[in-house]
């Protein structure tokens, strides 16, 4: 006969209660350690998030900047109140404004603006030509004092206030001294016989119609659409107006002019205010414009649970972009800055 098996308390493994207790102190364990890893996950997306607009709000000012510091290149002090032109596959091709930089409203986003550049991609933009020859119809050949840097496929603009016309090269400038023809046959942006020219044409001689050298003209607009900045650019070779996203983030941009309005001088080259009052289109209008102040509101990529902006971002003082219930669970920052209009103060 067997003796039972005595066992020790130890042996006899854990007990309900014990079991009990050990499970909730694992359960609150984690739960502090979810908490944790929750608040450092939020401070780390908040963080992330931010720079991200940073560099977004940083390279969307960038972008535009950079082509505002080339506007007006070889087209100021034009005094055209619009620049028109031919396209082969678009005869209304829509009238250009005769301003290096315009600012208008923005239709695609409300609160927001669209700016439009225009300038010269030659080297040669800013040396004018001067016609020598009476141009009255497209039929009559293009004769200027001066043909160095006038190439085949540019696009040249006969300017003579009121009127501004471009035409496009057919082939390169061809003479020498001061009698030098600009060949400018069948080509895209060159209107046939039975199109003419503004009533009585261009003028030569001593005050005559002026020729300027556009390379491939830069026509380009900057917006926001669908919380995204985009560029719209005026494609040479096919007429078209191609759009392309840039900087994804941006809900919000607005421009206003940079003036010269110093009396009894106002064309001194100072800055003196700002304001979205769109200049004449004359010489004189353009040589007011000195800068462009820019501002872009960009949105973090980050939701948050609570709201954390307010209803309105300002821009700058008494102008707010409005931001709806849903959108104040984003981050924004602002960007501003004042851009000089080089070739407007240099012409002045």
């Amino acid at each position: 006969m067997h003796k039972p098996i005595s066992l020790r308390k130890s042996d006899l493994g854990f007990s309900l209660v014990e079991l009990l207790v050990a499970t909730a102190i694992t359960l609150i364990s984690l739960l502090i350690i979810v908490q944790v890893f929750s608040v450092y996950d939020g401070w780390k997306r908040t963080t992330t998030g931010t720079a991200q607009s940073q560099e977004n709000g940083l390279l969307g000012a960038f972008s535009i900047e950079r082509d505002l510091r080339h506007a007006g290149f070889g087209m100021i002090g034009l005094g055209c109140p619009t620049i028109t032109a031919y396209y082969a596959n678009a005869p209304i091709a829509p009238p250009l404004s005769g301003l290096p930089v315009t600012i208008t409203p923005n239709p695609l986003a409300a609160g927001t603006d669209r700016i439009s550049i225009l300038y010269s991609s030659s080297p040669f933009g800013n040396i004018a030509a001067r016609v020598q020859a009476d141009l009255a119809d497209p039929s009559a050949l293009l004769i200027v004092d001066n043909g160095i840097g006038f190439n085949q496929g540019d696009m040249v603009l006969i300017s003579q206030p009121p009127d501004c016309f471009i035409l496009q090269l057919s082939q390169d400038a061809t003479g020498a001294g001061t009698s030098w023809n600009l060949p400018y046959g069948p080509m895209p942006w060159n209107p046939p016989a039975n199109v003419q020219f503004p009533a009585g044409g261009f003028k030569g001689g001593v005050g005559g119609a002026q020729v300027l050298n556009l390379g491939q003209l830069v026509d380009r607009s900057y917006f926001v659409q669908n919380n995204v900045l985009r560029m719209a650019e005026r494609n040479m070779v096919t007429g078209n107006v191609d759009t392309f996203d840039l900087i994804p983030g941006v809900v919000g941009l607005r421009a206003r002019y940079g003036r010269d309005t110093a009396i009894p001088n106002p064309l001194d080259g100072v800055l003196d205010t700002f304001d979205n009052d769109t200049p004449a289109l004359t010489a004189a209008g353009a040589n007011t414009l000195v800068a462009v102040q820019i501002s872009l509101i960009v949105r973090s990529g980050n939701w948050e649970r609570t709201e954390v902006s307010p209803a309105a971002i300002e821009y700058w003082p008494g102008e707010a972009l409005a931001i709806g219930a849903d959108d104040r669970h984003y981050r924004y920052r602002v960007f501003q800055t004042v851009v000089p209009l080089k070739n407007t103060i240099w012409n002045n």
